[in-house]
């Protein structure tokens, strides 16, 4: 097969960074020469998905789903979910959990697809304008508020601004835990039953106290971290719980500065000393930040990853993990004594990353598990 002729469609339909990553990975491949890539957006792709953090490739003669939803929250219907599979060939997911798929007769076709993180580069048209409105006036106003979040946000994302090669200083080692709190009364009946008609007012509740539930527990226990770790490790804590009316209502006492919670303040962070703690996402996923602290080569602490990964990425090799608040004082404060397996760790996740998780590598290794490339 000849792969500067190799024909690929992509196609998905919001603008959720969720997707960022792997629209991103296609664009490099095609500047690569590897792909003749054309996107589509369409927001009707749902309609033939179980949700809509979804992309679909159409590639030679196959059809591969990259799924980039924090969990299985929306796979209320099992049987819904093997129909959906019966038209693809690979289905890719980012949190990848095999207990999950044991009664689906094609159960073979889900392939973990790793970490996921916002991230861009130049030319990519997941970071084209769509304006809401059709009235020319509006437009104009959305143009330029488009332009001012991306030059703030965009372009701060390209995929080399988050890499570190590991060489760290004499400086000594600071512990980062920067996180926000998810406000449990964001969701909504009306939303549930909106985004999945086919669940009758039972199950709408049964989703509405399950979701409800996992904001307040995310909340919970990023608090009992940020308090545990500043009252323990006082000035050598960076950063905190971001700044919004929820959380200056929960945490007053917890907020971090913004010079340390903007997005290109905070990657600047990821290129000095400091060991990166990371705890748990939504729906039991990986989040967004502990992808962001192996792109930039960081020794992690982490609470237990729940998904699976591709590749070797191992406990205590790549991270230390905790199951509680006593573990995680300790093993930081093991770790911050022990500046050698910091470097081991740093090393391991800067060759992981290189490996795995950037753009145009975690796309490739898809296609080359789909028998493509």
């Amino acid at each position: 097969m000849n792969n500067k002729k190799l024909k690929c469609t992509l196609t998905y339909g919001n603008n959720t960074h969720h997707l960022s990553q792997i629209i991103t990975g296609f664009t490099l491949l095609k500047k690569q020469t590897l792909l003749n890539l054309t996107t589509v957006f369409d927001t009707k792709i749902k309609e033939s998905q179980i949700h809509n953090e979804i992309i679909k490739v159409e590639i030679g003669d196959k059809v591969l789903i990259y799924d980039l939803a924090d969990g299985y929250q929306s796979f209320h219907d099992m049987q819904a979910f093997d129909n959906v599979l019966n038209n693809v060939d690979f289905y890719f997911k980012r949190s990848y959990d095999e207990t999950q798929h044991v009664i689906l007769k094609n159960k073979k076709k889900i392939k973990p697809l790793g970490l996921n993180y916002p991230v861009s580069c130049k030319g990519n048209p997941f970071d084209s304008f769509r304006p809401k409105s059709n009235n020319s006036a509006s437009k104009f106003k959305e143009y330029i508020a488009f332009l001012r979040y991306y030059k703030r946000f965009h372009k701060n994302i390209y995929y080399p601004k988050f890499e570190n090669i590991p060489s760290p200083s004499n400086e000594p080692y600071k512990i980062l835990y920067s996180v926000r709190l998810w406000n449990p009364d964001t969701v909504k009946k009306e939303n549930i039953s909106k985004g999945y008609p086919n669940l009758n007012e039972f199950d709408v509740s049964r989703v509405f106290e399950k979701w409800q539930s996992n904001l307040e527990n995310v909340t919970k226990q990023r608090i009992e971290i940020a308090r545990s770790l500043k009252e323990t490790f006082g000035d050598t804590l960076i950063g905190g719980i971001s700044g919004d009316p929820y959380s200056i209502k929960m945490a007053p006492d917890l907020i971090a500065s913004e010079t340390i919670t903007m997005k290109y303040n905070f990657m600047k962070l990821l290129k000095t000393n400091v060991i990166c703690v990371s705890s748990e996402g939504l729906h039991h996923s990986i989040g967004w930040k502990f992808a962001e602290f192996v792109a930039a080569s960081k020794a992690i602490i982490t609470d237990k990853l729940r998904y699976s990964l591709p590749g070797d990425f191992e406990k205590n090799k790549n991270y230390l993990e905790y199951g509680n608040i006593d573990e995680l004082i300790n093993q930081t404060s093991s770790l911050l004594k022990d500046r050698a397996l910091i470097n081991q760790i740093e090393i391991k996740n800067y060759d992981y990353y290189k490996n795995y998780i950037k753009p145009d590598r975690l796309v490739l290794n898809s296609l080359k598990e789909a028998h493509i490339l």
